[in-house]
């Protein structure tokens, strides 16, 4: 793994501009403007996987954003402890922050390596890391997620959630939480991720999870935030789908231990097959 990270950190550098292709069926992504600052890069000529580049995402203490999120709450990421560096998904012919669902059922996939040094369990100061969302107007409708508090398990989760009604300070509740696979199991190699989902706010919704093509986890039911209501009273239909990392409701910034994060050949599709590309 040392090895690996070695052709990482002396791979070409690309310009990073704002928009990033990642997929035939992705019209794009952006840069979230509450990321901390350089913490982005595009990387080329990675050894160790087959990919046309690599997504670089570093977290880092002693720093937070302090723009002010766009639902009126007056709150940051420095008011939450977190940090956080990602790229959303953008839609072609719409505004960055539309509203706008995803197609189902369909496939997504990606590669991910979370070196050995990368802080977990154990390891970062307690807080929840959100590897991967699909964002409503106010929680994760979904994430795979890992928490470094004490008192959990040292895995990868499935977690899905509901927004609480009324809250301006982003509260939501978890309706599942469900294992994925152990960190120690996926740590400091390449992992290749794939997942068929149903969306759903019923019984019928889908979130099955692969990892290195064997499928680990089957859930069924609710997927969706029953509670996806916009700053205008209305229901919502945004479920955008982000990737990185984000460290939410830390004790501090300061108290972050920095670490990165490595993504390649993220896609969606309707079938399976279309994720090789």
């Amino acid at each position: 793994m040392y090895i690996r990270a070695l052709f990482i950190s002396t791979a070409l550098v690309l310009s990073s501009p704002t928009l990033v292709t990642a997929g035939d069926d992705f019209d794009g992504f952006k840069q979230k403007q509450i990321n901390l600052p350089k913490s982005y890069k595009k990387l080329k000529g990675v050894e160790g996987i087959d990919a046309k580049y690599v997504h670089s995402f570093s977290i880092y203490g002693g720093e937070c954003r302090s723009a002010k999120y766009t639902d009126n709450s007056g709150k940051s990421d420095c008011d939450h402890g977190s940090v956080r560096s990602e790229l959303r998904e953008k839609k072609s012919g719409k505004s960055f922050y539309s509203a706008f669902p995803q197609p189902t059922p369909v496939w997504y996939g990606f590669d991910i390596l979370i070196p050995k040094s990368y802080p977990t369990l154990g390891q970062q100061k307690s807080a929840f890391n959100i590897f991967a969302q699909w964002k409503s107007e106010n929680c994760p409708h979904t994430a795979v997620a890992h928490w470094t508090r004490p008192g959990h398990e040292n895995a990868l989760f499935l977690v899905t959630y509901k927004s609480v009604v009324g809250s301006k300070n982003h509260e939501c509740d978890v309706v599942a939480t469900k294992k994925i696979a152990s960190m120690p199991s996926i740590k400091g190699k390449w992992t290749r991720v794939e997942m068929f989902v149903n969306w759903s706010e019923g019984r019928d919704g889908v979130f099955d999870v692969y990892i290195n093509g064997a499928k680990k986890l089957s859930h069924r039911g609710p997927n969706l935030d029953p509670n996806n209501i916009n700053e205008a009273g209305k229901r919502s239909n945004k479920n955008y789908f982000s990737f990185g990392t984000y460290l939410a409701n830390s004790r501090g910034s300061g108290m972050i231990r920095s670490g990165t994060v490595y993504y390649a050949n993220v896609h969606r599709s309707k079938k399976r097959v279309d994720l090789f590309r």
